[in-house]
């Protein structure tokens, strides 16, 4: 929000919407302390009164074989994932050794080969100037 909008908010009043579950809202708070259905929840399991909507929670182990068999497959999918990321991994690490090798290779002969061809130049001047 910008500092207009804290000033109008403040000065005018906060404006109130409903929201697309039914909730009254505010900006600043999320759910309305004047609606009766999320005042209070039922710390009760035993009972599950039908008064409160919010006591239907789901104690049977049905769907964790279901949960069970997606992880399952999940974590499939995700070894297959991890091994994809490392054997390319380990495929850059080679192709940039191999590169870096020959690079080293190649200088060194390009190295040895300038100081070849200076020494031959220099041992043949010495040369030339001996045979006179």
């Amino acid at each position: 929000m910008s500092v207009n909008a804290f000033h109008r908010a403040f000065v005018y009043g906060i404006p109130e919407y409903t929201g697309p579950d039914g909730i009254k809202s505010t900006v600043f708070s999320p759910v309305d302390d004047d609606d009766d259905h999320n005042d209070e929840v039922d710390d009760d399991d035993d009972d599950n009164d039908d008064d409160n909507d919010n006591d239907d929670v789901d104690d049977d182990d049905a769907n964790d074989d279901v949960d069970d068999d997606n992880n399952d497959d999940n974590d499939d999918e995700e070894k297959k994932g991890i091994i994809v990321v490392l054997v390319v991994v380990v495929v850059v690490v080679v192709v940039v050794v191999v590169v870096v090798v020959v690079v080293v290779v190649v200088v060194v002969v390009v190295v040895v080969v300038v100081v070849a061809v200076l020494a031959a130049a220099i041992l043949s001047f010495y040369l030339i100037d001996l045979a006179y």
